[in-house]
């Protein structure tokens, strides 16, 4: 799992074990490259189809890319929506 060292440090350090385990439900997938940028992971294969980051200290966004949905539907025409998740040490 490639990731750019820099993106989970210091306050987001605690986010790392999200990414993670996003990115082993992600790998299930198939085959893809992964690009480190400055504030997030980009993933794609001819073209990005994801990325992934930490988007503040307690909150990781995952951006898709799905063509395939009506403009109305996507949630980048939406940024007031969005996934809130609490990170938990406890197993599931």
């Amino acid at each position: 799992m490639t990731c750019s060292g820099a993106l989970y440090t210091g306050a987001k350090a605690a986010l790392r074990p999200i990414h993670d385990a996003l990115m082993a439900k992600i790998n299930t997938f198939g085959e893809f490259e992964t690009s480190p940028k400055k504030t997030y992971l980009s993933l794609g294969r001819k073209k990005q189809f994801a990325m992934l980051g930490p988007a503040a200290s307690t909150r990781v966004e995952l951006g898709l890319n799905i063509k395939s949905l009506p403009a109305n539907d996507r949630l980048i025409e939406r940024p007031q929506a969005a996934c809130a998740t609490t990170k938990s040490n406890s197993p599931t």
